[in-house]
C-alpha cells in the first residue's frame, strides 16, 4: 500500500515537472539573428536582430532592427526599425508555420557628391504588410527560423526591389531575394 502511494506522488511529480518545462518552451523572452542577401546593385548581406516575448506558443510580439553591409555597416547602409507580431498558423511541437504582421521604418543612407555635402540616396520608407515563415526546434529553446515573401504596402524606390516584386508603390507582392531570410531563434 505505501509502495502504491509512493509510487502515485512520483508519478504526479515527474507529471507536474514535465508540464512546467513544456510552459517554460512555449513562454518567455527570445532573441533572434537573421541573415539574408539582397542584390538590386552591387549585392549586399542583411543583419536582422530581433528582441521579442512569447506571449502564448501560438503568438509572439517584438522590435526589430535591420542593418544592410553596403559600404560601412554603421554608416553605408540601409537601417530599419520596426514592430512585429507573429501567429503560428500549423504546428506545434518540432515543426510550425506561421505568419507575421510587420511595421518598419527605414532610413536610406547619405550618399557624398563631389564636396558639396551629404546627401539621401533616396527618401527615407516605410512598410507595413505580413511575411511567411516558417520555424524548425533544435532544442527545447533553439529553433532555426525562415521567412521569404512579402505582402503589404511598401513606399521603397523602385530600385531596392530585386526581381520578382508585383505592383509598384503602394501594394506589392514581393518575391525577391532581399525577402528572404534565415536564422536562428533562442528562448529564455
Amino acid at each position: 500500500m505505501m509502495k502504491t502511494k509512493m509510487f502515485f506522488l512520483f508519478v504526479l511529480a515527474v507529471c507536474g515537472i514535465a508540464t512546467a518545462a513544456a510552459q517554460v518552451k512555449e513562454r518567455g523572452v527570445f532573441v533572434e539573428m537573421d541573415f539574408g542577401y539582397g542584390a538590386p546593385l552591387d549585392g549586399y548581406g542583411i543583419f536582422t536582430p530581433t528582441v521579442g516575448y512569447r506571449l502564448t506558443d501560438r503568438w509572439a510580439v517584438g522590435l526589430r532592427a535591420s542593418f544592410e553591409t553596403a559600404g560601412d555597416l554603421m554608416e553605408g547602409g540601409f537601417k530599419s526599425v520596426g514592430a512585429i507580431g507573429q501567429y503560428r498558423m500549423l504546428g506545434k511541437r518540432r515543426f510550425s508555420l506561421f505568419v507575421e504582421g510587420q511595421a518598419t521604418y527605414t532610413f536610406a543612407p547619405d550618399e557624398q557628391m563631389d564636396g558639396s555635402g551629404p546627401r539621401k540616396v533616396c527618401d527615407d520608407y516605410a512598410e507595413a504588410g505580413f511575411t511567411l515563415g516558417g520555424s524548425c526546434a533544435l532544442t527545447r529553446r533553439l529553433s532555426l527560423q525562415a521567412r521569404y515573401l512579402y505582402l503589404g504596402y511598401s513606399g521603397s524606390p523602385a530600385f531596392r526591389r530585386s526581381g520578382g516584386c508585383w505592383g509598384d508603390g503602394e501594394f506589392v507582392l514581393d518575391a525577391g531575394w532581399n525577402r528572404l531570410q534565415v536564422g536562428l531563434q533562442y528562448t529564455f
